[in-house]
């Protein structure tokens, strides 16, 4: 099924889609569907054959993992413009995580067979896509920096500034915590009466309530001390652009 115009034009804005030729780009969408997911619907279970590769057109969704007689944990959260579960559609493997609608989503399912062929025979768009993965390996790596070396508060504050879009050091900033604050605590390996605790302790860092769901940061320079230490060293990885 090919995708409507519009929604085609929505990867064609987004990596690693953007540099692709229109004759490229419509190969690889003329089987993909759209997935349309209530809250706590499940995209794919951990184990499955990777048989699609994603991108999430609206929403958020949450890549989860459980163990045997305990709680399950989110790895990860994906946003509208991002792909995800690339590498096991690359190397032909099981899904390592399961896939969870953390609101309202659509997400677009590109044949893995076909995303492999195109990639096979296109090299902007593997170029693209080894960028993208790249970009992925780095987030894994500050997210194990963060597990192993930062308390919650400090883990939390890292993970606010990393989503904080703002360049300019000093200045206020209002950020949307778009997943609910459960989803959150177990990205941040919390409980949720933690992440109570570590929002309580930002206070005293400029941290506070915006509405519903939003989070202000009154001076970033400060919370990155806080986060970082003195040297107030920011992540080597950039903040996460679109479709990666």
């Amino acid at each position: 099924m090919t995708l409507p115009p519009r929604l085609a034009a929505r990867l064609r804005a987004a990596r690693p889609f953007a540099r692709l030729a229109p004759g490229t780009l419509a190969q690889l969408l003329e089987y993909a569907h759209v997935e349309s997911l209530a809250p706590g619907a499940t995209l794919f279970r951990e184990g499955e054959i990777s048989e699609f590769v994603h991108f999430v057109l609206d929403g958020s969704v949450g890549l989860a993992a459980a163990a045997e007689k305990r709680e399950g944990t989110i790895i990860e959260f994906f946003r509208e413009g991002e792909t995800f579960v690339a590498a096991a559609a690359i190397l032909r493997l099981p899904y390592l995580v399961s896939a969870v609608a953390l609101s309202r989503a659509r997400v677009v399912a590109i044949p893995a067979a076909v995303f492999r062929s195109v990639l096979g025979r296109d090299p902007v768009f593997a170029r693209a896509m080894v960028d993208v993965l790249a970009h992925h390996w780095r987030l894994l790596v500050e997210q194990l920096k963060d597990l192993k070396l930062r308390p919650t508060a400090e883990r939390l504050a890292a993970y606010l500034l990393v989503h904080a879009d703002a360049p300019l050091e000093g200045r206020a900033v209002t950020l949307a915590l778009r997943e609910p604050r459960r989803a959150l605590a177990a990205r941040l390996n919390m409980t949720p009466e933690s992440l109570s605790r570590a929002f309580v302790l930002l206070r005293q860092h400029g941290v506070s309530n915006a509405g519903r769901s939003g989070v202000r940061i009154g001076n970033l320079a400060r919370l990155r001390r806080f986060a970082y230490g003195a040297s107030a060293v920011p992540p080597s990885s950039p903040p996460r652009p679109r479709g990666g």
